[in-house]
């Protein structure tokens, strides 16, 4: 892999984790405040603790790519659970790391980075990062008919949708 190369990829990350962002934020705002402790069954992540982890993994990714290592400085506080405290960290966060991103070097994005036990190109941890998130998104999205809420546009349309485009 090319410094070059490695541009067009992370371009193209970024491209996707801006389009992403809105419908992310879409999910977390659906979700009423009131039920942060509801989790399907036992071994399910309560919805608060998951809305934080999603919002949380995303810039988390993105800072560790940009920075050439993972550190966990700078997450959201321990027990705020609230999807509109969530959502204004998030915020706050997510454009600035992936503008740290889009201004990261070819050549420090096929340079190699540790996460967990996988040690990679900087550029290959960019679908991980989307793909984690987006996964965890779907997760939240089938919470929120349960805890009383309604499925917002997330691809193409939702049964909750009424056409305006926000359920």
């Amino acid at each position: 892999m090319t410094p070059d190369q490695a541009v067009v990829i992370r371009d193209y990350f970024v491209a996707l984790f801006k389009q992403e962002h809105a419908t992310t934020r879409r999910v977390i705002a659906a979700a009423p405040s009131t039920h942060a402790a509801y989790a399907p069954t036992e071994r399910c992540m309560a919805a608060g603790k998951l809305m934080r982890h999603i919002a949380e993994s995303e810039v988390f990714f993105l800072r560790g790519i940009a920075a050439g290592e993972f550190k966990r400085d700078g997450m959201i506080v321990e027990g705020v659970e609230d999807p509109a405290g969530i959502l204004a960290w998030y915020d706050e966060n997510q454009p600035a790391a992936l503008a740290a991103v889009a201004a990261t070097s070819g050549e420090d994005m096929i340079k190699s980075i540790t996460f967990f036990k996988w040690t990679l190109p900087a550029h290959q941890f960019l679908p991980f990062g989307l793909l984690h998130g987006i996964h965890h998104r779907g997760q939240l999205s089938s919470y929120l008919r349960p805890m009383g809420s309604k499925v917002p546009v997330i691809y193409g349309r939702s049964a909750d949708d009424d056409g305006s485009g926000a359920a």
